[in-house]
């Protein structure tokens, strides 16, 4: 099978998508040996902080600059459409809420849909153009053959607001990455916990204070 992979978010590797869109690659490229994988990048740049993986190649997308984010967006997934088409990919994995011009394409798109934020708070929903965007994107969605989401709520909040059938939408929640399944010391625990003077129960967050945050 061959297996493409919308790669917009690698290029902020630092951000909520960028780390599940990284992260999707290296298992999906472990676990899938057997199978082909592109992915669609925004630039030759992104590519430099990508791993080299066996049966993994990545694809450049190559555009116009523009100055606002909704258009190199819109241009970027109508782009990639027909790349994917050219290379006759069976299905495509959109890891946000996106790829607005897949009307009418042959393979199969699957798209993870985090959340629906910017309908349950209208304070999200930006501009006149990120409002049109969206409502695009949502379209895209209703028209995948598959839905994944994070959470029991989300999935509910998607049936909700895009009139889903619950069956099309696959709860599969994130995992911990390796490296937070490390043991560590008895002693290094209690040096940590006398440093900050923790108690026995507390809550460790790290994100941002938005409004969506709670």
């Amino acid at each position: 099978m061959h297996i493409g992979i919308n790669g917009w978010f690698c290029s902020m590797p630092y951000t909520g998508n960028g780390q599940y869109t990284t992260s999707l690659i290296n298992e999906l490229s472990r676990i899938a040996v057997e199978h082909t994988i592109t992915v669609f990048v925004k630039s030759a740049n992104s590519m430099t902080s990508l791993p080299e993986l066996a049966n993994v190649s990545y694809c450049s997308i190559d555009k116009k600059h523009r100055t606002n984010d909704i258009y190199d967006i819109l241009e970027f997934e109508f782009i990639l459409a027909k790349q994917a088409s050219r290379l006759d990919l069976d299905l495509l994995h959109t890891p946000y809420l996106g790829s607005s011009q897949l009307h009418g394409h042959r393979f199969k798109h699957v798209v993870t849909v985090h959340d629906m934020i910017p309908r349950i708070f209208r304070k999200y929903r930006g501009s006149y153009l990120r409002r049109l965007y969206l409502w695009h994107a949502e379209r895209a969605v209703k028209d995948a053959n598959l839905i994944i989401t994070d959470s029991a709520h989300s999935q509910a909040d998607i049936v909700k607001h895009l009139g889903i059938d619950p069956a099309g939408v696959k709860i599969v929640p994130i995992a911990a990455d390796e490296v937070f399944k490390k043991e560590i010391e008895e002693d290094r625990i209690t040096e940590i916990r006398d440093k900050y003077a923790l108690p026995d129960d507390y809550i460790f967050y790290i994100g941002g204070f938005d409004y969506r945050k709670n």
